[in-house]
């Protein structure tokens, strides 16, 4: 009974120690499996990788990688990526002065080669002739390609970056600058999450995120999610196959609103699925902010709160989306304590991501001053106590609280190893 309370308490030991939410990367499919040096020796001076996700099928790849022969002798150099499951388009690549071309070879005849590193693609595409480079020259080699975006499910795309592969140069470069960014067409603030399995250096104003990494942290892989939320509302739409529901997607990409608001409430009068009909409520709301019926569209949100959507994940980000447009609808209405306390309770108690933070704080500042005063002086600081609580509901004490369960676990099945030793004894005594 005893060893099967301790084997209980290790697995638990090993759950607790794992982040509550974690960004799932299919191992060697990832975005960017890097660019090897397969044959050669050369010192890797810097390293710049550049991934735009352009929309959410597909991504952008540009990585360079400059080189200098510090040795005495001429070095030909064989370069190549390895290719995956994800689906690469427009591959180029090219070798300081010149673009060569490229071919695609069995990973029987490269994973052995790679030393230090223990790889297994199925094939590779190679510069399509050696690289010499000269004694004393610098060169960069740099590739570009479109890929398929991976996908857990149809709106989230988990971007991410295998860095090990630098371990193939044999030298480490002074840094590595990796630039995420995101097309300025449909980029969104809700569209964004927290969580990161390196922290970005800097996250830009201009939506995109910066990596400087230096020493060990350079071969520390990079990862985050991305979410496309009105796309994946018009999906989840597209599956109810309801005329209304066609009519409702089609105005609604020609931009006639107020076709859009017709056919949803159509719709809404002969359904009795609840789950559809917010789905529904979610293009309706975008329909009358985009004719700047704002009451219309809190009385929406109203309705759309009697029940909820199961999108799963996307869920979260939906009810971002819905502050962002609830944000706008009572600044235009001038409704500023409403407004005020929105944007008061989901910085202080929402784990927002920083675009999203960044939004509320600048909206607070749009409520005129002497309104913005008025309010202030009726709302209370909130306690010490209410402080504490909302750190610990966003999670800022998490790990801490980790660390101090291992350790009380640990202490238990120590405690519980001593006096079943000493039970031991006594039996033999």
């Amino acid at each position: 009974m005893k060893k099967r309370f301790i084997t209980i308490l290790f697995i638990t030991l090993i759950l607790v120690s794992l982040p509550i939410k974690l960004i799932k990367a299919d191992e060697g499919s990832s975005l960017f499996n890097g660019l090897y040096l397969i044959n050669g020796e050369v010192e890797l001076q810097s390293v710049k990788i550049d991934i735009s996700v352009d929309n959410s099928q597909t991504s952008r790849v540009t990585a360079s990688y400059e080189m200098k022969n510090n040795g005495k002798e001429t070095q030909s150099l064989t370069l190549g990526t390895p290719l995956t499951s994800l689906k690469i388009s427009n591959f180029k690549n090219s070798f300081t002065p010149y673009n060569y071309n490229s071919i695609i070879v069995s990973g029987s005849k490269i994973n052995e080669t790679i030393e230090g590193l223990d790889v297994d693609f199925d094939n590779w595409r190679n510069f399509n002739i050696p690289m010499n480079l000269k004694p004393g020259e610098t060169a960069t080699a740099t590739i570009t390609y479109n890929i398929e975006n991976k996908q857990d499910y149809s709106g989230k795309v988990t971007v991410d970056m295998d860095m090990e592969h630098l371990k193939s140069w044999g030298s480490q470069p002074e840094e590595v600058n990796i630039k995420a960014s995101f097309n300025a067409k449909t980029v969104k603030i809700y569209n964004f999450d927290n969580y990161f399995k390196v922290e970005p250096t800097e996250i830009l104003d201009e939506y995109g995120y910066i990596w400087t990494l230096t020493g060990r942290d350079m071969y520390r892989d990079i990862a985050f999610n991305y979410y496309f939320v009105d796309d994946e509302i018009i999906s989840q739409l597209r599956k109810i196959k309801n005329g209304q529901i066609n009519t409702m997607i089609s105005s609604f990409n020609n931009r006639d609103y107020s076709r859009v608001i017709e056919s949803g409430k159509k719709y809404i009068a002969d359904s009795k699925n609840t789950e559809n009909q917010n789905i529904v409520y979610l293009l309706m709301v975008d329909a009358y902010i985009a004719i700047k019926e704002y009451h219309q569209a809190l009385a929406i949100y109203d309705l759309i709160e009697i029940g909820t959507t199961d999108l799963g994940e996307i869920d979260e980000k939906i009810q971002y989306k819905t502050l962002y447009n609830k944000v706008i609808s009572y600044r235009e209405l001038k409704q500023y304590e409403k407004m005020y306390d929105l944007i008061d309770y989901e910085l202080n108690y929402s784990s927002l991501n920083t675009y999203m933070a960044r939004y509320l704080e600048q909206q607070i500042d749009l409520i005129p001053e002497k309104e913005l005063s008025r309010i202030k002086e009726t709302r209370t600081e909130p306690s010490e106590l209410e402080k504490f609580t909302n750190k610990f509901i966003k999670g800022e004490f998490q790990p801490f609280l980790l660390l101090a369960i291992g350790i009380i676990l640990i202490v238990l099945i120590v405690i519980l190893f001593i006096r079943r030793k000493k039970n031991k004894n006594r039996f033999f005594h």
